[in-house]
């Protein structure tokens, strides 16, 4: 992406900031075991306002009503560890990608940093992030405290949490935004189709999951956004079942929630199909109540709608399902009123997507309001039914089954776009695309 985008980003927040000093750090390596490490991911927060993925960096940005500032200090290069781990970006690199004012060298950060803090009133930082890199700052802003400095500088004397005021930059999408998210969910669809197309009786979950996370590095995506789920009969009863280590039985259903992660962009799908690919009248009466109640959720959204307000719409429309297949009993009201259909449909209906899966991103505004669906905005519509295999308040024949279809939408200038439309869900859709031959 252009380094406009990430500068606009960052002049977005510093005027959001009044009389402060923002401090965002980068990712660091985590240890997998003894002296291996996880693969490294970029900091969310650090990325949208940078585009730098490399580790061992501090973004400062300064906002003291004279003068705005963006300062970055990095890692210099070392070619000792470079042999090992590879070449690290030149600052002058670092200035061109990032548009930052200026770029320091990490071992200046200790004596750099109280230069930044000094005449702001405000630290803006992640509150709840790495506590060592908290008390450190925590400690330059006590050394540099009137009380305590013989200079008697000005320092900040009051912390405010940053990431619920960069979660308000990250709520809209811009179009290179939206664009990398949509790639994503065009490949994200084909690992799904490829999935239905493979799967069969006595497959292992873990095959279907190696399938689909193949097919996102294929086509080019970092790897999957989130933990694959591959859930087969009762699995799926599990909402974050993420072992995939069973085999998948001929006669049940197999629930997939994946995605990939393009560009550092989400996507999330989630479809449930038959194993042998024909759903049983059980199963089809289910699955059309799940797929009835996500479609309406779907053409219920509008600018001003909110997430909750959405979910109430269709928790309504699952109680009525619920009711007239047996599974509650009493009136809608009434089921409504206690929220009985929680038994079945115990989690939201959606979650804002974005940079993470579940984007960092907030639900009320200062006044402790609702938001409301506005343009450049994307999240999921996901409703589902779980009856574990042990629930014996219900008949035999609909223990053991979990239920989920979720989509990816977009609130659009003239109304809404479901991105990962094309992705089967349907009953014949779906049947149609267990028969398809393997791309």
């Amino acid at each position: 992406m252009n380094k406009s985008i990430f500068s606009n980003r960052r002049k977005k927040l510093l005027s959001l900031m009044t009389d402060g000093v923002a401090l965002i750090p980068s990712a660091t390596y985590k240890t997998k075991s003894h002296d291996t490490l996880f693969p490294f991911r970029q900091d969310s927060n650090f990325h949208y306002l940078t585009g730098y993925n490399e580790d061992g960096a501090l973004l400062v940005l300064c906002n003291n009503h004279a003068s705005l500032k963006s300062i970055l200090f990095v890692t210099p290069n070392d070619p000792h560890t470079e042999l090992w781990t590879g070449r690290r970006m030149s600052a002058t690199d670092v200035q061109k990608l990032t548009g930052v004012d200026e770029v320091i060298p990490m071992t200046e950060m200790d004596g750099k940093l109280s230069e930044f803090l000094i005449g702001h009133k405000k630290l803006y930082i992640d509150l709840f992030c790495n506590a060592n890199f908290f008390n450190k700052m925590v400690d330059q802003c006590r050394k540099l405290s009137p009380k305590r400095s013989k200079v008697g500088h000005r320092s900040p004397e009051q912390f405010i949490d940053l990431t619920p005021v960069i979660g308000k930059l990250r709520l809209f999408k811009d179009s290179s935004e939206i664009e990398n998210i949509k790639l994503a969910c065009e490949i994200s669809n084909k690992a799904h189709k490829m999935a239905m197309a493979q799967a069969k009786p006595g497959m292992n979950e873990s095959r279907l999951q190696a399938l689909m996370e193949y097919i996102f590095k294929c086509e080019g995506a970092q790897g999957p956004a989130y933990g694959t789920i591959i859930a087969g009969g009762n699995n799926a009863t599990t909402l974050h079942y993420e072992n995939n280590d069973m085999l998948l039985v001929d006669g049940e259903l197999v629930l997939i929630d994946a995605g990939c992660e393009y560009n550092f962009y989400a996507s999330d799908i989630t479809r449930t199909f038959p194993v042998n690919g024909k759903f049983t009248p059980v199963q089809r009466d289910l699955y059309q109540l799940v797929l009835d109640a996500q479609i309406k959720a779907i053409d219920n959204i509008s600018c001003g709608l909110t997430l909750n307000q959405n979910h109430d719409f269709t928790a309504r429309i699952m109680t009525e399902g619920l009711i007239e297949l047996k599974l509650l009993e009493g009136s809608v009201d009434e089921n409504m009123e206690e929220k009985k259909y929680k038994k079945y449909f115990p989690h939201g209906l959606g979650h804002w997507m974005g940079v993470d899966v579940h984007d960092n991103t907030p639900s009320e505004n200062e006044k402790d309001e609702e938001i409301q669906f506005k343009e450049g905005m994307v999240f999921t519509v996901e409703p589902g039914i779980y009856i574990p295999l042990d629930d014996e308040t219900t008949k035999e024949e609909f223990r053991g089954i979990g239920i989920r279809i979720e989509d990816d939408i977009l609130i659009t200038k003239d109304g809404k776009e479901n991105l990962t439309q094309s992705t089967p869900k349907s009953i014949e859709d779906i049947e149609n695309a267990c028969r398809a031959e393997p791309e």
